[in-house]
């Protein structure tokens, strides 16, 4: 090992036993004692203003207890006011309101129901779209691929159910595919 002698004379040598800087206080002690301050402080403004929040309660004499009633005895609705203090309309509104519901379905008219298609899927290739389907009747319902748009690249190729007669029977089926993990069906 080689070493330079030379030079080693003319620096000053560093004493090792020179005091050192103190070092700087914890952050978390300040940490501690500002947080500790904000609670006082909370405490403090809670109790000083807890008289504003707490309610007057009104102590009945001897006198006025025996005509006293439990909420019970007096009226079972309190909350329940007049009918004519109410800002509602709707209770005049609905009085002589009927609703016809036909015995026979046969009755409804076809002109008033809705029709409601679901679809399940919309594919670029023809071969993912019947696969969609052939998942679909596992789960055993039927299904159509109907292709859109023009015969080269732009066709989209959509898996739709339906049509449903009501928005429920849709929803049914819906969720009947989503027990089978067919997800991302929309009803319209």
């Amino acid at each position: 090992m080689r070493r330079d002698y030379a030079d080693s004379s003319s620096q000053p040598k560093k004493n090792k036993k020179q005091p050192k800087k103190a070092a700087p206080k914890s952050p978390v002690k300040w940490l501690v004692v500002g947080v500790l301050l904000g609670v006082s402080i909370a405490i403090l403004i809670y109790i000083q203003m807890a008289g504003t929040f707490l309610p007057k309660v009104k102590i009945p004499t001897a006198s006025s207890t025996s005509s006293v009633k439990s909420p019970s005895e007096s009226d079972p609705f309190p909350a329940v006011k007049n009918n004519q203090e109410n800002e509602y309309e709707f209770w005049e509104l609905l009085k002589n309101k009927t609703v016809k519901i036909p015995e026979d379905p046969a009755d409804i008219d076809p002109k008033d129901t809705k029709k409601y298609i679901m679809q399940c899927g919309s594919f670029r290739k023809a071969e993912m779209a019947e696969t969609l389907k052939a998942q679909i009747a596992l789960a055993g319902f039927e299904s159509m691929v109907k292709a859109t748009g023009e015969k080269d690249k732009n066709t989209w190729y959509r898996v739709v159910l339906g049509p449903y007669q009501g928005k429920r029977s849709a929803e049914t089926i819906r969720h009947r595919l989503r027990e089978n993990n067919i997800l991302g069906c929309q009803i319209w």
